[in-house]
This record gives structure tokens, C-alpha cells and sequence, in this order.
């Protein structure tokens, strides 16, 4: 029973790490001054969302590091985003 509960919990997580990338992005580059200072913003948000804590912060900071001033991640960023666990140890 605990094993389908966090296949059910990694499922929502997941996708409150898309909403993140659909909506949030968006916004952070929208208001921020520079690219820079957007990615600061996500990173803030991150690290202080359960959706992407379950990762190790360099799992994070390499994460943060592939987004660009669109939406439109690499596939291979999509599915690490969208999916992936990246548990901490």
C-alpha cells in the first residue's frame, strides 16, 4: 500500500512541477529585469516547493541551469521535469 501511495504522490508532484513550468516560468521571466534574476526567482520557489525538493539540489541547479527565456524545454528537460524523481539521499 505505501508503494502505491508514492507512485500516486511522485504522479501529482510531477505534475505541480509542470503546472510550475506552464505557468510560473512564464510569470518569473514576465516580471523579472533580466534571465538571470528569473531563474533566481524559480530557484527561490524550488527550493521551498515539495514538488521539487524530493530532488537533490544539484538535480535542481542543473535543471534551472536548461531553462531558457521560453517555455519550449529541450524533450530531455520536459521529461525530467515532468516525471523523473530525483531523490535526495
Amino acid at each position: 500500500m505505501i508503494g502505491v501511495w508514492r507512485y500516486i504522490l511522485s504522479l501529482w508532484r510531477a505534475r505541480q512541477r509542470r503546472f510550475d513550468m506552464e505557468f510560473l516560468w512564464p510569470q518569473c521571466i514576465e516580471q523579472a529585469e533580466s534571465l538571470d534574476h528569473a531563474k533566481a526567482m524559480f530557484a527561490i520557489h524550488c527550493h521551498n516547493d515539495p514538488a521539487w525538493m524530493e530532488w537533490d539540489d544539484e538535480a535542481v541547479a542543473d535543471f534551472i541551469d536548461t531553462l531558457g527565456p521560453t517555455t519550449n524545454l529541450p524533450m530531455a528537460a520536459r521529461r525530467k521535469a515532468y516525471s523523473e524523481s530525483k531523490r535526495r539521499a
